[in-house]
């Protein structure tokens, strides 16, 4: 009698060395994909790190239309028809984000970089490592403003009123305050993170004449409400002890923390730069009365009385002030001068850039088409 098979327990062995080679293979299959994972990451590391390493000024930006230069706590940032690009000091860009808008504005504070879409309703704030948040609107922007912590405050059009005013945190969800009035809104800063001051346009009779609004975002009402005839309004800034700087197209108003005037000044010629970054002064440039081809720069205290000046050969296209130093830059060069206005030193404007940056020391140029350094 032949030998008996147990058919059974035949198919069971051949199902199982068949279950076995399939988990075999699968095992290998994700053993070689593990490892051609690394290989493309090594090897997209090591080119990241040699275009890293590459990278250098002048940075080619031609086609892509540069409107703006700003800078942030440790970028460099560009604004273009289209994109927003930070870059490191050492040429290197950080980040890219496309913005979409049509007549994009961007304004820095601390890490932030706010930009807005002039006259549309969308906004975004971005960093070197990404964007925060974006934010769309019912009502056209105004325009917009950033604090170092990420705070955003827009003003806008309005059809009930005149315009409207909401401050956000740098999430963008709901408006930690929202305030309306019956003039045009033209400028505004932080005074602290629980309050600012706007500064908004309006006529009076056949002059115009500007309100500035003190508000607490948890209070209804307005801390203080003042009127004065003055030109066309530019910008506001709030000074760490509270003194308010108001600077219109012919002069500069000085207030205190309540509103009242503290001093004036009058602009010798038509206003042309200006430089609120200083905490205990302003510096304006100014076209020289007697030869159109000339600047005046001037700095003004908080009393409204001129402290230094200085008149450039060139007309002055940009004007920067940072680390006790103030810069301005004419077609040919740029030029360092101390807090006083005594000149230290000068840089070629190599290729005729017309926006200027200082990061950490540096000085940077922005032409039609590219970035680069100048110092």
């Amino acid at each position: 009698m032949g030998k008996a098979y147990d058919v059974e327990a035949f198919r069971k062995k051949k199902i199982k060395k068949k279950r076995y080679r399939k988990f075999l293979t699968g095992f290998l299959i994700v053993i070689l994909v593990v490892a051609a994972g690394l290989l493309v990451k090594e090897w997209m590391d090591s080119e990241a790190a040699q275009k890293e390493e590459a990278a250098e000024f002048p940075i080619n930006l031609k086609g892509e239309s540069p409107i703006s230069l700003k800078t942030t706590e440790d970028s460099l940032v560009v604004t273009t028809e289209g994109v927003v690009n930070f870059y490191s000091k050492l040429a290197q860009r950080q980040n890219s984000v496309v913005h979409g808008f049509s007549k994009p504005v961007t304004q820095t504070a601390g890490k932030y970089a706010l930009t807005y879409d002039h006259g549309g309703y969308t906004l975004r704030l971005d960093t070197k490592n990404g964007t925060a948040k974006t934010l769309k609107l019912k009502n056209s922007i105004l325009f917009a403003q950033v604090q170092e912590d990420g705070m955003v405050a827009v003003a806008y059009a309005d059809s009930s009123y005149t315009s409207g005013l909401s401050v956000y945190n740098s999430n963008l969800d709901e408006p930690v305050c929202t305030y309306y009035m019956n003039e045009y809104i033209m400028a505004l800063d932080f005074s602290s993170k629980e309050s600012c001051v706007i500064a908004a346009q309006t006529t009076n009779g056949s002059s115009f004449a500007s309100v500035v609004y003190k508000i607490f975002f948890n209070q209804e009402k307005e801390v203080f409400k003042k009127e004065y005839q003055t030109s066309m309004i530019v910008s506001l800034s709030v000074k760490d002890d509270g003194v308010i700087v108001l600077a219109c197209e012919q002069e500069i108003l000085m207030l205190n923390r309540e509103g009242e005037k503290l001093g004036s000044y009058s602009y010798p010629g038509t206003l042309s730069l200006l430089d609120q970054s200083q905490k205990d002064k302003v510096v304006v440039g100014v076209i020289n009365a007697t030869d159109p081809n000339a600047t005046d720069l001037v700095c003004v205290d908080l009393d409204g009385k001129q402290a230094a000046s200085v008149t450039t050969s060139e007309r002055a296209v940009g004007l920067t002030c940072t680390d006790n130093r103030i810069y301005a830059m004419t077609k040919s060069d740029v030029l360092v001068y101390s807090e006083e206005l005594e000149k230290l030193d000068s840089y070629q404007n190599k290729n005729e850039s017309k926006y200027l940056a200082v990061l950490n020391g540096q000085i940077f140029g922005l032409s039609d088409d590219r970035l680069e350094e100048l110092s």
